[in-house]
């Protein structure tokens, strides 16, 4: 008899864009930014795709950690923290894909502000791909 081994191969997320890197959540008058963006991203097998968002933070650093802010760190060397902001989940095939986001997530839409989404690739394997990411900025509503 013949035996066969299949090596289970981790996906990889390639081409990933975006179509704005600034946008609106909704429709305001004379507005100039479009609404929400558009990922896109290449993968070369079917995967289940996870986007998480987190959303840029000032910070002090203490004992080696970006930390909030605080009167006891006021003259602490200042830093970026990245705090959670929800995600999405979506099976998506091989090839190239696009995922129209307006800014709902998992725990509710995302308000003004500077964010990170990370994109995870999980094959039929189990194996995840290399993480990679985009920067937004949603920008606040004018009057």
């Amino acid at each position: 008899t013949v035996s066969y081994t299949v090596v289970a191969r981790r996906p990889r997320i390639s081409k990933l864009r975006q179509t704005a890197a600034n946008w609106l959540e909704d429709r305001r008058p004379g507005a100039r930014l479009p609404i929400g963006t558009r990922f896109s991203f290449s993968l070369d097998q079917a995967a289940t795709v996870t986007l998480r968002f987190a959303r840029s933070a000032s910070g002090r650093i203490d004992a080696g950690r970006c930390v909030a802010p605080a009167l006891t760190r006021a003259t602490a060397p200042p830093c970026t923290r990245l705090l959670g902001a929800g995600s999405l989940t979506r099976s998506a095939p091989g090839g190239d894909s696009t995922l129209v986001f307006t800014g709902s997530t998992t725990t509710g839409r995302l308000g003004p502000g500077s964010y990170t989404v990370t994109l995870t690739a999980t094959g039929l394997s189990g194996q995840p791909s290399r993480t990679v990411s985009l920067h937004f900025t949603v920008a606040a509503p004018t009057a």
